[in-house]
């Protein structure tokens, strides 16, 4: 018994594969991922609080849910955490996962840093967090087998939807994309020419505003995979 629970304790903290989790916190955006054995772990986007009218969501899905499914799968921190835009569907929850969870380091399109809404978040754990600022074409090497590159936006960022941080991770000779809530005009100037991607993170949810039919048919995707809540009163994804 005593070699079966050293064994299981191994795999948890050792495992054989990585993964990539799209995490169910409804009408919003986080995606996990990590490498095999010596782990590394990146989190694109937190998800956050959705505001309607006077009434405000206060449901905290990152310590109700991202937080506890990382513990439970044997993860004791985040190396990287990526930020795509300002939208509190997508970061609103950065700061609640930076007091709560050990986090090294944080990366966002450069310029966002000026976005008032996004400074506020970053701005009581610059003692204890690197933040990286990132520019078309930079690429982080997470680990050999999980390298992020920055394919937009091609300018300084105001952290708005067309400006979405848009990466490609190159995993195990597979290509996934992650292009937050990217419009339909940037999307086409993504790829210059056809640039295959086997796994497509649909933009903004599944909406109508992205996943423009030229984009698709230039990358040709094997899978997209749409995060979108359940009865969502946006109606996405759209037809």
């Amino acid at each position: 018994m005593i070699v079966v629970y050293c064994g299981c304790i191994l795999y948890n903290h050792f495992p054989l594969s990585g993964q990539v989790t799209i995490i169910d916190i409804g009408q919003r955006d986080s995606i996990f991922l990590t490498t095999p054995i010596f782990r590394k772990t990146c989190l694109i986007d937190t998800g956050g609080k959705l505001a309607f009218g006077h009434h405000k969501n206060t449901n905290n899905r990152v310590e109700q849910i991202t937080i506890p499914y990382l513990k439970y799968q044997g993860i004791t921190h985040l190396d990287y955490v990526f930020l795509s835009h300002q939208d509190a569907d997508h970061i609103g929850d950065l700061h609640v996962l930076l007091q709560k969870f050990p986090v090294r380091r944080v990366c966002f399109a450069d310029g966002m840093q000026n976005n008032q809404a996004v400074a506020r978040q970053l701005r009581p754990f610059q003692q204890q967090v690197q933040f990286i600022k990132m520019h078309l074409s930079d690429t982080v090497a997470v680990a050999p087998e999980l390298h992020l590159k920055v394919v937009w936006p091609n300018h300084l960022s105001k952290g708005i939807n067309e400006d979405s941080l848009s990466l490609i991770a190159a995993i195990q000779n597979k290509r996934w994309l992650f292009t937050g809530d990217l419009n339909r005009a940037n999307e086409l100037k993504l790829f210059k020419s056809n640039y295959h991607i086997d796994y497509l993170k649909a933009g903004h949810h599944g909406s109508k505003t992205a996943s423009d039919p030229q984009f698709l048919k230039k990358i040709n995707p094997q899978l997209v995979l749409i995060s979108a809540g359940r009865h969502n009163r946006y109606g996405h994804p759209h037809p």
